[in-house]
Parts: C-alpha cells; sequence; structure tokens
C-alpha cells in the first residue's frame, strides 16, 4: 500500500494515482489553503476600497 507524501498515512491505490500521492484529508487541506489566500486578499481589497469610497464621499460632500 502507497503512503500519503504529507502525513505518511496508508492509502489506496485509487487515491495515490488520483490525488498526486497525498490521503483525501491532505488533499483537502492542499485546496482550501489556496483558496483561503484568494479569499483574504478579495476581502482586503475590498476592505480598502470600500474605506476609500467613505473617506472620498466624506471629502466630496463637505
Amino acid at each position: 500500500m502507497p503512503k500519503c507524501k504529507k502525513c505518511g498515512m496508508e492509502i489506496s491505490e485509487h487515491h495515490y494515482k488520483s490525488l498526486k500521492g497525498m490521503c483525501p484529508k491532505c488533499s483537502l487541506l492542499k485546496y482550501m489553503n489556496k483558496r483561503a489566500g484568494w479569499i483574504v486578499l478579495f476581502a482586503t481589497v475590498g476592505i480598502i476600497l470600500a474605506f476609500s469610497a467613505y473617506i472620498l464621499v466624506r471629502y466630496l460632500v463637505s
């Protein structure tokens, strides 16, 4: 039985081939870590844009 490249847990041949040598848990964590980075980036940019728009509107009104 092959083992997961990250955690060393025994996995089936099917998982080894389809998930690039990782168990389902490690494969999901890798995917979620990539996705979390994009979510944080977009949230940060959104907050900065909203704050900038708020300052601009306050400046134009007064």
